[in-house]
């Protein structure tokens, strides 16, 4: 007997929640009230999308330093500061790296990946701070990745 009307009972709330998921007034209100939020959203990413940006020129060295009137002296330190993180940084990878071999040596596969994930975003930022490095160190903005690499400035 009491088995019949809890049947009676789930069978009446799912009824109502279709109802109410499908009853075209009801439907409007949800439309209205999560629906609404979500396409201004999505129309304001659009716009910011189609917005084109102002033609840009590449910004000389003296022109940026000249800018944030930086002297020598804090160019000398900010120079040094990217040569410092970047050191660090690869310090910190080698020893995630380490640490996720180690990791999925001892069985233990999920946490050396994302241990090997952390390797390589370190990595990644040695590599970033190290470029900034060295279009500090060579006075150079918009330095290309073949310049980074063979370590010299191609004038031009």
């Amino acid at each position: 007997m009491v088995a019949n009307r809890f049947k009676k009972k789930k069978k009446g709330v799912i009824r109502r929640f279709f109802a109410f998921m499908f009853y075209t007034k009801q439907f409007g209100r949800f439309k209205e009230n999560f629906g609404t939020p979500w396409m201004r959203l999505s129309t304001q990413v659009q716009q910011l999308l189609q917005v084109k940006k102002p033609s840009f020129e590449a910004e000389s060295f003296s022109h940026a330093i000249a800018r944030l009137s930086l002297d020598e002296a804090q160019l000398a330190k900010i120079q040094n500061g990217y040569l410092r993180n970047a050191i660090f940084m690869f310090l910190l990878g080698v020893f995630f790296g380490i640490l996720g071999v180690n990791l999925i040596y001892n069985g233990l596969v999920v946490a050396g990946l994302v241990t090997q994930l952390f390797t390589l975003f370190s990595f990644l930022f040695a590599l970033y701070m190290h470029f900034w490095f060295f279009q500090i160190k060579n006075k150079k903005l918009g330095c290309t990745f073949k310049e980074w690499w063979e370590n010299h400035v191609i004038e031009s």
